[in-house]
């Protein structure tokens, strides 16, 4: 089994094409993937962005099993609102995680604003998806707000929530290891290390990922606490699970990198 634990639908296409679920389907039955996970981006940012809610996604998936819905959390609105909105879906299994868009939004994960959420997702046994690393090309973000050390601080403030850093904290990939290896509760997805938007991922581009990936093992031992994603529709979901799939692992980290982890992290052995 295959699945990809980070992709999105709604204006993120080349060009801004509007994409759609029966879009991802396709993409996912030409990459062989079984299952995906669309992250909602409902957040407010300076340069106009027009996001996609976690009841937009939901609409979209029509209960389609292979779909599971990741809602998001903006610290510009009201977050008790945001939350009350979330929980009944959580409740009910239809989401299965909360995205934050540090960075991009103007906070860090420390922001004191959103003690609220971790501890709303600790009580409700949601994990929380962060954002790390480098920013979408043109994003008039904070990159410094983005950086994985301060996931470290939440990780021990809150042991009992699954973190999962989106895109592995790259470019500060060594970092990452390291809180990864510290913090049993916190995990990585290997999305959106390629250049974007790109037909095809480039020799020198497999082979700096492997680089990276090698000197991300040389630190946490393995790859046992990492998840297969793509951020789809930046990539090609088939460019990058061939591209996954040259990395050196053996069978027990292939299983966890490509199905165990997700299933474990967001509850799918419910589904």
């Amino acid at each position: 089994m295959i699945i990809d634990a980070h992709t999105h639908i709604g204006d993120m296409g080349k060009d801004d094409r509007v994409v759609t679920v029966a879009d991802l389907l396709e993409s996912m039955d030409d990459a062989h993937i079984d299952m995906s996970l669309i992250l909602a981006n409902d957040i407010i940012v300076p340069n106009d962005w027009h996001g996609v809610t976690a009841d937009d996604v939901l609409t979209q998936r029509a209960e389609n099993e292979r779909i599971k819905v990741i809602g998001n959390i903006s610290i510009s609105r009201d977050i008790k609102a945001q939350l009350m909105q979330l929980q009944s879906h959580i409740e009910t299994g239809a989401i299965v995680g909360i995205k934050m868009y540090p960075g991009y939004e103007n906070f860090d994960s420390t922001d004191k604003r959103l003690m609220p959420v971790y501890e709303f997702c600790q009580k409700l046994h949601v994990p929380v998806i962060l954002h790390t690393g480098f920013l979408l090309q043109g994003s008039s973000g904070i990159q410094e707000q983005a950086h994985p050390n301060s996931i470290g601080k939440i990780a021990t403030l809150f042991p009992e929530i699954t973190i999962v850093m989106a895109h592995f904290g790259n470019p500060w990939t060594i970092e990452a290891a390291k809180i990864i290896a510290q913090h049993q509760n916190v995990y990585a997805d290997l999305s959106g290390f390629f250049t974007e938007y790109d037909e095809h991922i480039s020799l020198d581009e497999k082979a700096d990922f492997q680089q990276k990936m090698k000197e991300f093992v040389h630190i946490t031992g393995n790859l046992k606490k990492c998840l297969f994603g793509t951020d789809w529709p930046l990539y090609s979901q088939k460019e990058y699970l061939a591209a996954m799939q040259e990395l050196p692992m053996n069978d027990e980290e292939r299983e966890l990198v490509f199905s165990k982890n997700a299933i474990k992290v967001f509850g799918l052995e419910k589904e």
